[in-house]
């Protein structure tokens, strides 16, 4: 390359790089943004979906329990009116109302204490879960005063017929924080009873809500009640500082900012900040149940930062080194396509010689493909002829016997005419001569039935042949004159034919093909089942499929098919038996009659030495119009496989 080439070059290749540069900056920057997103939305789908199970998860726990305490206030209710007047409160009645309690133990496993309260905030009774998780009635001088409890107040402010939701918190027995910890809620009914106002109260373990809410290192899931403490969290040290005196333990405290979003955020919609889902739930108002204004949570779904870190790191590599890969491809492919444009008035002149000689090879081969496939055409114009010889010669051979009878017979009452005449004064002779001419004019009225019936046979047979279109028609009939037509083959080949019809089927669709498809598998069987000196069984087998297919089986018991012909069956000019003139065209007109006209399906089930079954299925009715002319193919001995 000379200098001036080199300047050139140069003078291209410069500016060129800079806009790939610039491109490819500016593609992996969206490249990034976009793979960043697409990796990370699945998660984000995983987070909202974490949210929408705890929300359900809750509000189910809630109605459940309140169908739960309208049971057991109903029992406590019993409970007091049998133990009226009884000031020691009977300790017989409280047995007889256990078992009814037991069954709420039994089929709620979160259920752990079931209580009465007086209206002094005595507890007149009280059923809980021990550590063998099996109930248990507590003596009556263990029994507590829960009067100062927030709870106790609560339950004495809602009306009569409500029903009362506390705050969730942790388990308090004898002024103690019980260990180790159980988050609680409790569901609160007023009994009114004698004027005075006792309170059911029901508590249920929360743990067993927050267990089945799945949460990993990468999936963090929390609970924030409506203060920002956590009531959940993956690290115990977080949850429950306000009764756990960690006052610190406080999202307002740690990110204010946070809080404030979660504080402003509409109820019961799911929002994400960052990789932060979150949603603040409100209970909705129940005509007959009081939620605790403390009984708002938030829920946040994290998404570790470690874990979103690791994915963009992930991503700006492989979106540099691909880039980086690129750009180096591409600034290589235009320095050598700048270095090649030295060559290109060479390459073009050698071009347009090749171009030259390709256009005369064209030439060649079009002439040769129009050879081809005038060929084609002269060779099913022969076969057309060869199929319309062996009709021809069917229909000679069927009428010779009926005519030739006549012929016979005919010569037979001339003389009796003629022996007639002489005997006519001779009675008794004449009657025996009347006698035979009547029964020589039987016989050639039955040879003359007999011919009738035979170009009957070949007329429907060349009606169907002759291709008038989708028609309705009886498959019984155009088999029956398929069969008779070829009765000559069979003849001639030492062939058995049967026929086993279900019932009288009648189709809509092109008979004149489906005469073909079942003559071309018939006489595929007889040339190439069988040795020549064989006999040759075959049986024609149709039957209907619900009302909507007709399948037609051809069966031999002949040689068989070996497996690696079987793929190449259907294949045009595939034959196994070249040598004798077979050129392997008629089971690939088979199949294009079959699924192009037809429209229906064929295929076939063979074994070496097992004979074979050529099935066919076909709809009863086809919609539409057949195809012009068919290939009116007999298709002799020549055009099988």
């Amino acid at each position: 390359m000379n200098s001036q080439s080199k300047h050139k070059f140069l003078k291209i290749l410069l500016p060129t790089s800079l806009i790939i540069i610039t491109l490819a900056v500016i593609t992996g920057i969206f490249s990034y943004q976009y793979f960043t997103r697409t990796l990370l939305e699945p998660w984000h789908e995983k987070q909202q979906n974490q949210i929408y199970q705890a929300s359900q998860q809750i509000n189910s726990t809630f109605i459940n329990s309140l169908k739960l305490l309208g049971f057991a206030s109903g029992e406590l209710r019993n409970l007091l009116e049998q133990s009226y007047g009884d000031s020691s409160h009977s300790s017989q009645n409280k047995e007889q109302v256990a078992p009814m309690i037991q069954e709420l133990f039994t089929t709620t496993p979160n259920l752990f204490q079931v209580r009465l309260l007086a209206p002094n905030g005595q507890e007149w009774v009280r059923y809980e879960r021990n550590t063998q998780q099996q109930m248990i009635s507590v003596p009556k001088e263990k029994l507590q005063n829960k009067s100062n409890r927030n709870y106790f107040i609560e339950g004495h402010r809602i009306k009569s017929y409500e029903s009362l939701f506390t705050a969730i918190d942790l388990n308090i027995e004898n002024g103690q924080i019980e260990r180790p910890i159980r988050p609680t809620f409790r569901a609160i009914k007023p009994i009114v009873f004698n004027g005075e106002r006792y309170l059911a109260i029901l508590n249920f373990n929360f743990k067993q809500s927050l267990d089945r809410i799945k949460s990993n290192s990468t999936l963090a899931f929390e609970i924030l009640n409506s203060d920002g403490y956590w009531l959940s969290h993956q690290s115990t040290m977080k949850t429950w500082g306000h009764l756990l005196g960690k006052p610190d333990q406080n999202l307002q405290t740690i990110d204010n900012e946070l809080w404030q979003l979660f504080k402003d955020a509409a109820p019961n919609t799911v929002i994400h900040r960052g990789n932060i889902w979150y949603s603040k739930l409100s209970f909705s108002t129940h005509p007959l149940v009081d939620f605790n204004d403390n009984n708002q949570l938030f829920l946040i779904s994290r998404l570790s930062d470690g874990f979103v870190t690791q994915i963009q790191t992930q991503v700006f590599w492989s979106v540099f080194l691909s880039l980086l890969f690129i750009c180096s491809v591409v600034l290589i492919t235009v320095e050598r396509f700048l270095a090649l444009s030295v060559k290109r008035e060479q390459s073009l002149a050698e071009l347009k010689q090749e171009k030259e000689k390709l256009t005369l090879v064209n030439r060649q081969l079009k002439r040769a493909f129009d050879r081809n496939e005038r060929m084609q055409e002269s060779l099913i114009e022969e076969q057309k002829l060869s199929a319309l010889g062996l009709i021809v010669a069917g229909v000679a051979h069927e009428l010779n016997t009926p005519v030739g009878g006549i012929q016979l017979i005919v010569g037979e009452v001339k003389s009796y005419i003629h022996k007639l005449e002489s005997q006519l004064e001779q009675p008794d002779l004449a009657v025996g001569s009347l006698a035979a001419l009547k029964e020589g004019l039987n016989l050639i009225e039955q040879n003359v039935i007999e011919a009738n019936d035979k170009i009957s046979s070949f007329k429907r047979f060349a009606a169907d042949r002759k291709h008038d279109g989708i028609r309705e028609f009886s498959l019984n009939d155009t088999l029956n004159a398929l069969v008779q037509a070829l009765d000559r083959l069979f003849i001639e080949y030492d062939a058995k034919v049967s026929v086993n019809l279900e019932s009288r089927i009648t189709m809509c669709s092109d008979p004149g093909f489906i005469s073909l498809v079942t003559q071309n598998l018939v006489e595929n069987a007889i040339y190439h089942a069988y040795d020549l000196d064989k006999k040759k069984p075959i049986d024609i087998r149709v039957e209907v499929l619900e009302n909507r297919f007709v399948r037609i089986v051809v069966k031999d018991y002949g040689k068989g098919i070996a497996a690696e012909d079987k793929t190449k069956l259907f294949e045009p000019f595939y034959t196994s038996n070249r040598g004798h003139g077979h050129i392997g065209l008629g089971l690939h007109l088979v199949y294009l009659w079959v699924h192009d006209v037809l429209k229906g399906e064929i295929y076939v089930i063979s074994e070496l030495n097992a004979g074979s079954e050529f099935i066919v299925t076909i709809p009863v009715r086809v919609e539409g119009k057949a195809s012009p002319e068919p290939l009116n193919l007999g298709i002799d001995e020549n055009t099988h496989r």
